[in-house]
């Protein structure tokens, strides 16, 4: 019993793959002698690392174009952190996967994490890494446990969040953006910038706009596109906001910009800009069960993209540090 219980304990220390496989390991022990389960089981409460719920550990999933074929094939890389208290973690292994298999190339590694996380008490996240060209991916509609037959939508377990990988990249623009992040996390005073479209007409102006330094968040007239000039999101960027919100393009259903609006004003009517990654958790769920206030469209929910960026988790990409603009030949 002195080495079960020493081996729990290590198990909590290791963590990641290694922990998951002894705690497994005394499971199945705790089987074999059934007499000593009431015991184990109570040290492991005892013993359990104390984690504050609202601290989550991250998969931070990173996707972009091959170089040899960006149209067909993506690279991805991933950052998962098991301890809630050290980032970043180690990056792992890059593959180069067809674009139609990536959806179960994340499948994996989600099904990973959860093994590895299965004794953490606190709340997980999911983040996803994309460049200007790939912002368009579906991922809040991608799904898990596809080899079961029975695959569930990731986005009805997990906040969802994507990031931006020229921001990543681009080390000129991150003192912008360190400020940002720091009003959003230290204020309550953090206000959204509600984009008309109208407005890049005179991009200075609007750029000028976003330096106030309250401004946190911004809310795009329109989807961001891969083969257009700087636009709302790229001033966003330099500008340092964390946060950027749109919904997805569907020409067959579009979403208007009122409805978009009513969509974010619920979000943050409730604990603020900070809570948005939760509540927007909550606002899918409650789409799906029939539940969101009438005044809110449930496809609006559905296709909703938040871009959330804390500037306080960086993570290191093996690329040039200079932003890739979209330009007009841009792969689509």
């Amino acid at each position: 019993f002195p080495t079960r219980r020493s081996s729990d304990l290590l198990a909590a220390q290791l963590g990641g793959d290694l922990g998951a496989g002894l705690i497994r390991w005394n499971d199945a022990a705790q089987q074999r002698y059934p007499g000593i389960g009431g015991a184990v089981d109570k040290l492991r409460e005892s013993t359990a690392p104390v984690v504050e719920e609202d601290f989550p550990v991250h998969l931070a999933i990173m996707i972009d174009q091959d170089g040899a074929d960006p149209d067909r094939c993506y690279q991805v890389s991933h950052w998962r952190q098991d301890d809630p208290n050290q980032w970043p973690p180690p990056q792992g292994d890059t593959a180069v996967v067809r674009a139609v298999d990536v959806e179960y190339v994340v499948d994996r590694l989600v099904l990973d994490a959860e093994a590895a996380w299965v004794r953490h008490p606190g709340s997980v996240a999911i983040e996803f890494l994309l460049p200007r060209s790939l912002l368009h991916i579906p991922v809040t509609t991608w799904r898990k446990e596809h080899e079961s037959g029975d695959p569930q939508p990731l986005a009805l377990d997990y906040p969802m969040v994507v990031r931006s990988l020229e921001r990543m990249r681009a080390q000129h623009w991150h003192w912008h953006w360190r400020n940002r992040w720091k009003t959003l996390r230290s204020t309550s005073a953090a206000t959204i910038h509600y984009a008309t479209g109208a407005e890049m007409a005179e991009p200075l102006q609007m750029g000028m706009r976003l330096k106030d330094p309250n401004v946190a968040a911004i809310v795009l007239s329109a989807a961001p596109r891969p083969d257009l000039p700087p636009d709302e999101l790229t001033a966003a960027l330099r500008a340092g906001l964390p946060i950027a919100i749109w919904v997805r393009d569907d020409a067959n259903d579009p979403i208007d910009l009122d409805s978009l609006h009513a969509v974010v004003t619920h979000l943050v009517e409730s604990g603020g800009l900070i809570e948005l990654p939760r509540r927007a958790l909550q606002a899918r769920r409650a789409a799906l069960t029939g539940e969101l206030p009438p005044y809110i469209a449930p496809e609006a929910v559905h296709r909703l993209v938040v871009l959330w960026d804390d500037a306080d988790r960086l993570v290191y990409v093996d690329q040039p540090s200079v932003p890739r603009l979209p330009s007009g030949d841009s792969a689509g």
